[in-house]
């Protein structure tokens, strides 16, 4: 009786575990999809009360991004010790969403307000344009603003108008890939974030093919660990193209983390 009872245990230890591990990589097959491997360089200090929606690394000084009504945000910060630099607040009718820096200003997205407020580097608001439904991530290649809208699709917009020029779904074999979030461009490549899931994707931006991801479970699970409250999902890529390593935190997270890339 003792025996089958702990055979009947064992099996409902392996039925959790495999549910966990499939929650974790949302279901998605990721057989035979290159899996990226990284070594944690540097841990820095992350504000708690730091919703983050978009996160970004130029010129030696961390752009954040944050959200929730009533409290987002767009900031400026010394990333060693998280000390605001410069700060805007949005007005309490947006929701802040993903920020990115190109040629010397700075785009920011609302969730479901259809603006994106454009700044100088000073954060002197200088434009406001408007597009239709969500916003979520963003990110640029230099020539065109990459936008996510939670869906499965990323938006390829014209910086001056922002209106788009085209569309990529993101998929790997006959899998696509929902509630795409924060986005990051490094060395030709797309990296996002997916709502609720603990890994990042590499997309190919010409197909809108998944090539790699990234397990950040780990991250998740030492964030937790630090953290005094309750923290939320992860979000937050940013590329420290000087060093060729990546920035990584999350909603209310107490740390950034600070990742060296093998392949």
């Amino acid at each position: 009786m003792k025996n089958k009872f702990l055979m009947i245990l064992l099996i409902f230890i392996l039925l959790i575990t495999n549910s966990l591990i499939s929650l974790a990589q949302g279901n998605y097959n990721f057989a035979n999809l290159k899996k990226l491997n990284y070594k944690v360089i540097a841990i820095y200090p992350h504000d708690q009360t730091a919703f983050t929606q978009g996160f970004e690394f130029k010129n030696g000084h961390l752009y954040e991004g944050t959200g929730l009504y009533g409290n987002s945000s767009l900031r400026k910060i010394n990333l060693n010790n998280y000390q605001l630099l410069r700060e805007i607040k949005l007005n309490y009718t947006y929701f802040g969403e993903g920020i990115t820096l190109f040629k010397n200003k700075i785009y920011q997205l609302s969730w479901k307000q259809q603006t994106v407020f454009i700044y100088n580097k000073d954060f002197k608001l200088i434009d406001i344009k408007n597009y239709q439904g969500e916003g979520w991530g963003l990110t640029n290649d230099g020539q065109q603003i990459i936008m996510s809208n939670g869906s499965n699709y990323l938006f390829f917009r014209n910086p001056t108008d922002f209106k788009i020029k085209r569309k990529i779904k993101v998929h790997y074999q006959k899998q696509s890939f929902d509630n795409l979030n924060e986005l990051e461009y490094s060395n030709g490549f797309i990296f996002a974030n997916i709502w609720q899931q603990n890994f990042i994707i590499k997309i190919n931006p010409q197909n809108g093919e998944v090539v790699a991801y990234l397990d950040c479970s780990q991250l998740v699970k030492k964030a937790a660990q630090q953290s005094k409250q309750n923290i939320n999902v992860l979000n937050g890529i940013a590329y420290d193209q000087k060093n060729d390593e990546f920035l990584i935190t999350g909603k209310l997270w107490p740390q950034i983390f600070r990742l060296k890339i093998t392949e």
